[in-house]
């Protein structure tokens, strides 16, 4: 599942129109979309209507656009590690992220951000025993968990 937000603009005052972050004037929908694999349709399947002027990094907007598209998925996909929520750096809130790995939820996610000079640097620094760690961690995991392969039918999230 991919949940981005769009600026669809107005060249009148429509309900709750409102000025963009893009100097426009219009609406701010956040939208997510399902399976953009090979056989999927990459449509939306839910729709959080908000003005022009809504922040784009809401965790409530993206909790509330994600029920409402995990909602249409068939009850298996709901949860578990396969259904993959990817989102922009908007999406990079400790509320949103908890909501997505809670107890019981357990959904895998992807954050999209800018990395920058200082982050670049940092990661360079790290111990490379930090770095061993999260690599056995990471092998681990994908031992627990292994990718089902193109040929399964479970995963709807495809290749966002």
């Amino acid at each position: 599942m991919d949940i981005d937000g769009v600026l669809v603009l107005a060249h009148s005052e429509k309900q709750d129109a409102a000025a963009t972050w893009k100097r426009t004037f219009g609406h701010h929908p956040l939208f997510p979309f399902l399976d953009h694999s090979c056989e999927g349709s990459g449509g939306p399947v839910a729709d959080l209507l908000l003005p022009g002027n809504a922040g784009s990094n809401m965790a409530s907007d993206h909790i509330a656009a994600a029920r409402q598209a995990l909602s249409q998925l068939p009850k298996q996909h709901r949860r578990g590690r396969r259904t993959l929520i990817r989102t922009d750096s908007s999406g990079g809130t400790h509320e949103f992220l908890n909501g997505l790995t809670a107890r019981g939820r357990w959904l895998s996610y992807s954050v999209g951000m800018v990395i920058t000079e200082a982050i670049h640097r940092a990661v360079l620094l790290a111990d490379h025993r930090r770095r061993r760690h999260a690599h056995h961690v990471l092998r681990d995991e994908h031992h627990r968990h292994p990718d089902p392969g193109p040929g399964a039918a479970a995963s709807s999230a495809g290749q966002g």
